[in-house]
C-alpha cells in the first residue's frame, strides 16, 4: 500500500539546511502481540493517506531537488519530522533505516556546513585584520592563518551540501516506505486488496 496522492510545491530559492525542525508529533501503536482489532484499528489510524514533496530549485544552476515536507495520518495528524515516525514502523524496517540514514546525514552536514561558515567568517577577520594592522605588503601569520581556514571553509560548504541532499533523499525513502514499516510493526499484511493479520 503506498500513499493515495502526491502534493508538489513550486520553486524556490535552494536552502543548505532547513534552520529550525518542525514541531514534534507523538505516536504510539500497539505490539505486535495484541488483539488482531487491535492493530487493524490502529493500523487505520496511523495509515498514510497522503505525502507531500518540496521542490526546491536552485535559480543559479537551474537544478531542483525533492524533500519529504509531511506525511498526513489517516487519523488527522499531520507529521513533519520524519523521525517522529520511528516508535511506529518495525525497527528493521526500510523506513527505520533509512530515518536512522537521515539523522545520521543531518548531523554530519551541519557540522560541516556551519563549521565552513564558520571558518570563512575567522578568515575575514583575520586577513582583514592584519591587512589592516600592517598593510598589504607585510603580511604576518594572521593573514595566512586566515586563508588556511578560509580554504577550509570553501571545501567543508559544498561538502556539508552533499551530505544534506543525502539527508533529503534518505527522508524521501522513509516516507514512501512507511506503509511497509507500519504494517510490519503491527504484524499485518495487505494481501488480495485488504489489510489482514499475518496469522
Amino acid at each position: 500500500m503506498r500513499p493515495t496522492s502526491f502534493g508538489v510545491g513550486g520553486a524556490a530559492v535552494a536552502l543548505a539546511l532547513a534552520a529550525c525542525s518542525p514541531a514534534h508529533v507523538h505516536l504510539e501503536a500497539p505490539p505486535a502481540t495484541a488483539e488482531a482489532a487491535v492493530r487493524l484499528a490502529a493500523y487505520e489510524q496511523l495509515r498514510p493517506a497522503r505525502l507531500r514533496l518540496t521542490r526546491v530549485t536552485d535559480l543559479r544552476t537551474n537544478s531542483s531537488n525533492e524533500y519529504a515536507d509531511s506525511v498526513e495520518l489517516n487519523g488527522g495528524a499531520r507529521v513533519k519530522n520524519i523521525p517522529d515516525l520511528l516508535p511506529v514502523v518495525h525497527p528493521q524496517s526500510r523506513t527505520a533505516d533509512d530515518i536512522r540514514l537521515m539523522q545520521s546525514k543531518s548531523s554530519t552536514a551541519k557540522w560541516f556546513f556551519y563549521g565552513g561558515l564558520a571558518a570563512l567568517g575567522s578568515s575575514l577577520v583575520l586577513m582583514v585584520a592584519d591587512m589592516s594592522s600592517n598593510g598589504p605588503s607585510n603580511l604576518g601569520a594572521p593573514f595566512y592563518v586566515g586563508a588556511g581556514l578560509g580554504i577550509g571553509g570553501v571545501i567543508a560548504i559544498p561538502i556539508g551540501q552533499y551530505h544534506g541532499r543525502q539527508a533529503n533523499e534518505a527522508g524521501i525513502d522513509a516516507v514512501k516506505h512507511y506503509d511497509d514499516g507500519l504494517l510490519r510493526r503491527l504484524d499485518l499484511c495487505n494481501e488480495h486488496g485488504g489489510v489482514t493479520p499475518c496469522r
